[in-house]
Parts: C-alpha cells; sequence; structure tokens
C-alpha cells in the first residue's frame, strides 16, 4: 500500500496527471478555444451519425428497465465519447494544431 501510494505522489509531481493541449504557432489563444468547440461540435454531430445504429433509445425489443437495455446505453454512451474525442482530434489535426504537453515546446 505504501508503495502505491507513493508512485502515485511521484507521479503525480512529474507531472504525469498534466493534460495535453493543442498548439499552433500563428494561432492565439481565442482562436484555439473557438477551433476546440466549433471540432467538438462537428465531431459530436458526425459521431452521433455514425453510430446511430447503436443508439439503445432506437427501435428494441428491451424496455428502459432491462438490465440489458442499461449494458447497451453504457456501451453505447462509451462508444459515442471515443468516436467523438477521435473525430475531434482529427479535426484539430487537419487544422494545423498538434497535441503538446503543457510546459514543454518543439
Amino acid at each position: 500500500m505504501r508503495v502505491t501510494a507513493t508512485i502515485v505522489l511521484g507521479c503525480f509531481l512529474a507531472g504525469c496527471s498534466s493534460t495535453p493541449v493543442w498548439v499552433r504557432p500563428d494561432a492565439t489563444p481565442t482562436q484555439v478555444a473557438r477551433d476546440q468547440q466549433e471540432c467538438f461540435r462537428l465531431a459530436s454531430s458526425e459521431a452521433r451519425t455514425q453510430m446511430w445504429w447503436q443508439d439503445p433509445n432506437g427501435p428494441s425489443p428491451y424496455t428502459p428497465n432491462d438490465q440489458f437495455w442499461t449494458t447497451r446505453r453504457n456501451q453505447y454512451e462509451m462508444d459515442y465519447g471515443l468516436r467523438q474525442r477521435q473525430l475531434s482530434d482529427i479535426c484539430m489535426k487537419s487544422r494545423g494544431y498538434q497535441l503538446q504537453e503543457p510546459g514543454k515546446t518543439g
């Protein structure tokens, strides 16, 4: 237990918990935020279009009270979130951005 806590604390202090940011040399912070919002919006719409057949709210012999329906709903939410993230990343890369760890240059 003590070793695990030491590893977690060491990882936290070393910056393992830092979130990568999108960077482009000629983009202002306002432009980055605007592009992120637009890419997120476009990715949300496209992910919904691509995954309509998995949506458990569509035609199904199961009702929302069934365990199977709940499991399907949870899986759909995870798959949708992953696809949305992938599409958003593609959009940002197509606009010339790169993901970078905070504090690093290159």
